[in-house]
């Protein structure tokens, strides 16, 4: 029921005790495996936090108020300005590699991007395939769903379709702008994921993006790929503003699948299959570049890498309007439930 929820370790937040269940169904099991934190941290991500002891709990509530309005009618509050250092573009860059295949840290790229010390990761724990965090762009509060190609390679699990959900109702609720970063092959694709209701966790993911009503500013950094740029509010899904580096590639999937899974037949009648793929693949990546979805008005704009951060704070300051100000969200989703 609460916006947010921290718990301190060594606490349990379960349904019954051990020595309950024992009694009731004989099964032994400590509390510390019904409710400890790591149970909710990895594997129900029913928390958003974890704190050593009281007075952490504390910093950590007090720390995660300092992004909330006082209450549901205000925007939230906006901190003074930090200075930048001059090459922090170039520094930017650097941090994402141009292979697609090589992965990298999400998290020390938001630490780049936004304020010194402003990135306050939620769920950080569960499905790290996305990271969901709330942040400061020039003072401004935004919240930030980024994929992290460090895990599974970007590609989004059932935790990260119910994590993604339960951010944009925190968001939504309470006036956030939203920032997507695009790095992604799509969503897993195993058995597993299916037991976990793969199909309806998207199209959850899907419904809270059509009823946020806050800014919303996207851009794709690489590879974003299938229904995964769809649920990333790509092109045609009303981002204020989707912006792109010029190392961004949109498909329906990557070249190297999609050419077996469109040319299949005509590669095993081919004479020479390895050349017929080879061109194949090559036309499909060229496909892929983001100038021709940029031709037709799917991206508003391709930027240098090294102006990435001016670039977000235009597109936001376009978002708030010409008051500067900034809208309220019509709080569509504050009665949706936090755990789908």
């Amino acid at each position: 029921m609460s916006d947010l929820v921290i718990q301190v370790r060594g606490t349990v937040y379960a349904v019954g005790g051990a020595s309950i269940i024992e009694i009731a169904t004989g099964e032994k099991v400590t509390d510390e495996e019904l409710g400890g934190w790591e149970l909710h941290a990895r594997t129900t991500g029913a928390v958003d936090l974890f704190a050593d002891d009281d007075q952490e709990c504390l910093e950590l509530i007090r720390r995660a108020l300092s992004y909330l309005p006082s209450h549901a009618g205000l925007l939230p509050p906006v901190a003074p300005a930090p200075e930048r250092e001059l090459h922090d573009g170039e520094r930017l860059c650097g941090l994402v590699p141009a292979d697609t295949r090589q992965s990298y840290d999400m998290r020390v790229f938001l630490d780049a991007l936004c304020d010194p010390g402003s990135v306050l990761e939620l769920k950080p724990e569960y499905d790290g395939s996305l990271v969901t965090a709330l942040a400061r762009l020039d003072g401004y509060v935004i919240g930030i769903l980024a994929n992290n190609p460090q895990v599974t390679a970007g590609a989004m699990g059932h935790g990260a379709c119910e994590k993604a959900t339960s951010f944009l109702t925190l968001c939504d609720s309470f006036h956030i702008p939203l920032l997507f970063l695009h790095d992604t092959p799509g969503f897993m694709l195993c058995r597993e994921a299916e037991e976990h209701k793969m199909p309806i966790q998207i199209m959850r993911f899907i419904e809270a993006l059509h009823h946020c009503t806050v800014p919303r500013v996207s851009l794709i950094l690489r590879k974003s790929y299938g229904m995964a740029h769809f649920t990333m509010s790509g092109g045609n899904m009303l981002s204020d503003q989707l912006l792109a580096w010029p190392t961004a590639e949109v498909s329906f999937m990557a070249p190297e699948v999609a050419v077996n899974v469109m040319y299949g037949r005509q590669l095993d009648a081919a004479e020479d299959p390895e050349a017929m793929a080879a061109a194949y693949r090559e036309e499909l990546a060229l496909g892929s570049e983001c100038w021709e979805p940029a031709a037709l008005n799917l991206i508003d704009k391709v930027i240098d890498p090294a102006e990435t951060r001016a670039e977000l704070l235009r597109a936001f300051a376009l978002a708030r309007g010409s008051d500067g100000v900034g809208r309220l969200s019509r709080r569509l989703m504050a009665s949706w439930p936090k755990i789908c």
